[in-house]
């Protein structure tokens, strides 16, 4: 058997056959070896102090310090299900305060519960976040906590390579950190690694460093494991005269310590060498005193079995079938209740950690509505404040441009009107130009008539020839209507659509109309009576086929 700070490991070495159990009893003393330099705390102390706790405080009310002081206790004692329990309220309450070293320092614990229930995956996944917080808060003892116990995780697993990668690196860390006592661990841990590697050579080099720093510490429990993993790798090496040395004196020193443990691991280990002797007498001999401490302690059940299993190998041997399957019989009816045990323990475990797990999820879950609900809310606000924004700058906007609108409506009236004006001034000038125009041309029919000379005649004839030209080739409707659709475009050719119908002259009055001349004006201007006019304007109507009803002035304004 060899023994980690951290756990018994058992080895039972037979005929070259090795014996392992990776969950054999565990014996943790977290607060002797680590978590001791963090906070002060031992087994006896912390159980009045975390029953004092539990009575005098609500729970609601406790620290996260206080939640790792119960932690520990309860882990202390075995109770590993409310120690979960525990830790995982202590988390909750160490990310509230921000307390980076006891959040990391409950991840450890995690991880070194999960070890021992077996589910190695969660325990470096729980040892890996408290080395993460280790690293960024410069907290160094939960790097050195946290690699030990991955170094044990992988030992389990047989991964013997990284388990050393891990603890070489958590030594290191330890001899840069001043702390002996965190080091020598890691030298024992480091030579079970290599123990298991067949490396003895390097085993024994680390167990004697182990050794030597627990003897400087005067720590009778750690000397004492010394002397059990020393001898144990000589054992394994064939060295029995030594190795059997070894264990005489771990027996001499553990009769002031009485650890039961260690004395059934010595016992198993005596026995292992004097089997490999074929010594079997005296094999069965240490096989029944190691029977006997085991039996005495539920916690070394496992021990138990083993040595069971091997005792039952020797009697074969001695060919005593009979005490062969009379411990048989107590090996099979142990390993019932031990495996029943475990699987319970495991699936406590497991249903332990789902709830866990699942009320974790549900407070992420509820956690994120609430975010969710609040990012709804507040983008609700900003966006009701931005379309807020933006009526009001789109209000603004439209009361802008309904003004420019109205200015710009108004330049444009004054423009029109002004044109119109000027239509009605070349209207009257091009009215007095014709009046002008048929005044010269009754003036120059009487010199005409008065006057007979041939070649006077002949030059008058063509002065009148060329006024009435100038009357009748219209440029000066033409003139008009060209100003007039730059005043009023599309004018006439909405007349037209309405009615094709519509004559050069119909045009004319209408435009006379839109420019809002009198029907006296227009008459003036074209040189004929008020009734002509307003005859036209009826003509006019029953071509647009407008109803009687409607004013030909207003539906002319309206175009």
């Amino acid at each position: 058997m060899n023994i980690d700070i951290f756990a018994f490991g058992m080895n039972i070495h037979q005929k070259r056959k090795y014996y392992y159990s990776s969950k054999i009893a565990v014996l943790l003393v977290l607060g002797f070896l680590f978590f001791k330099p963090f906070h002060a705390f031992s087994a006896k102390d912390g159980h009045i102090d975390s029953l004092l706790l539990i009575k005098n405080y609500s729970i609601n009310n406790l620290s996260a310090q206080d939640y790792f002081d119960i932690t520990l206790f309860e882990f202390h004692r075995d109770s590993l299900f409310r120690a979960m329990e525990y830790a995982r309220k202590g988390i909750s309450i160490a990310k509230t305060e921000n307390n980076y070293k006891i959040l990391g320092n409950l991840y450890n614990i995690k991880g070194y519960i999960h070890l021992n229930f077996g589910t190695y995956i969660k325990s470096i996944d729980f040892f890996s976040q408290g080395e993460q917080i280790g690293k960024e808060h410069n907290l160094p003892k939960l790097i050195i906590s946290a690699d030990h116990g991955m170094g044990r995780v992988y030992n389990e697993l047989g991964e013997y390579d990284k388990a050393l990668e891990v603890l070489n690196r958590g030594l290191k860390l330890a001899l840069s950190d001043s702390s002996t006592r965190n080091a020598s661990v890691f030298y024992n841990a480091i030579g079970v690694s290599l123990q298991h590697k067949n490396d003895f050579k390097g085993s024994l080099a680390s167990f004697n460093k182990f050794l030597k720093m627990s003897l400087e510490k005067n720590d009778s429990l750690n000397i004492l494991y010394a002397y059990v993993n020393i001898g144990e790798t000589y054992r394994l090496d064939s060295n029995y005269d030594v190795a059997v040395k070894y264990y005489y004196k771990a027996q001499s020193l553990n009769k002031f310590i009485n650890d039961q443990q260690a004395e059934a691991a010595i016992y198993g280990n005596l026995s292992s060498i004097y089997s490999a002797k074929g010594e079997y007498k005296k094999a069965i001999s240490y096989l029944r005193k190691g029977i006997n401490v085991c039996s005495n302690n539920n916690g070394l059940s496992s021990y138990l079995l083993i040595e069971y299993k091997t005792i039952i190998d020797d009697y074969v041997e001695l060919s005593s079938f009979d005490s062969a399957y009379f411990f048989y019989k107590k090996y099979t009816s142990l390993h019932d209740s031990v495996y029943e045990r475990d699987r319970i323990r495991t699936i406590n475990s497991l249903r332990v950690e789902y709830q866990i797990e699942e009320s974790e999820a549900q407070a992420k879950i509820l956690a994120q509505k609430l975010r969710n609900r609040t990012i709804i809310l507040i983008s609700s606000i900003l966006l009701s404040a931005l379309i807020i924004l933006l009526l009001i700058l789109v209000y603004s906007r439209y009361k802008l441009k309904t003004k420019v609108l109205k200015e710009e409506a108004k330049a444009l009236n004054l423009t029109i009107d002004e044109k119109n004006r000027e239509l009605v001034t070349r209207v009257m000038a091009q009215n007095q130009q014709e009046e002008m125009y048929e005044s010269i041309s009754k003036a120059l029919l009487a010199l005409e008539k008065d006057n007979d000379p041939t070649e006077l005649h002949r030059h008058l004839k063509t002065i009148k020839d060329n006024i009435s030209s100038k009357k009748k080739t219209g440029m000066g409707w033409e003139s008009f209507k060209m100003h007039f659709e730059n005043v009023h475009p599309d004018f006439f050719e909405k007349l037209l659509k309405k009615s094709d119908s519509l004559t050069q002259n119909d045009l004319r009055l209408c435009g006379y109309i839109k420019l809002n001349l009198s029907t006296k004006d227009i008459a003036n201007i074209l040189n004929v009576s008020d009734r002509t006019i307003q005859t036209s304007r009826y003509r006019i109507k029953k071509k647009l086929n407008l109803p009687s009803e409607t004013n030909l002035v207003q539906f002319i304004q309206s175009l």
